[in-house]
């Protein structure tokens, strides 16, 4: 990840956070139907390579949409949200396999993760014109 912002410079930011969850959701999705261990470790490094696209990008937007004077409520609050999310997966997530499924639990998450590339695409994140 430390690379990852130097390697997107002057890219499109809606198309690579759409790009991203698009990896993420074909990450996740390969979990539903990974059955060796191979396949899951392709699962896990497709949705990673994802994240590792997203990290950055997800971090400046909140930047440079929240008013300068609170930034720094808006980053925390945003990594707030994203602590919160990974402590309840493992107490929601058995749950809802145990309901539809692990095969319908992980598709799912795949189709969030292309609804997501969507809405991604619906917008435009472009850079702040250099003054």
């Amino acid at each position: 990840q430390p690379f990852t912002p130097a390697l997107l410079q002057g890219r499109n930011r809606s198309r690579t956070l759409a790009l991203a969850a698009i990896l993420v959701g074909v990450g996740f999705g390969m979990t539903a139907f990974a059955d060796t261990l191979g396949l899951l470790m392709l699962s896990v490094a497709v949705w990673t390579f994802g994240e590792i696209l997203s990290a950055p990008l997800n971090s400046e937007l909140v930047a440079e949409l929240a008013p300068a004077q609170l930034r720094g409520r808006y980053q925390g609050a945003f990594g707030f949200s994203i602590s919160i999310a990974l402590m309840l997966a493992p107490l929601v997530s058995p749950q809802i396999i145990q309901q539809i499924g692990f095969t319908w639990f992980w598709a799912a998450c795949g189709l969030v993760s292309v609804f997501s590339a969507a809405m991604y695409l619906s917008q435009k994140f472009e850079r702040p014109k250099a003054s």
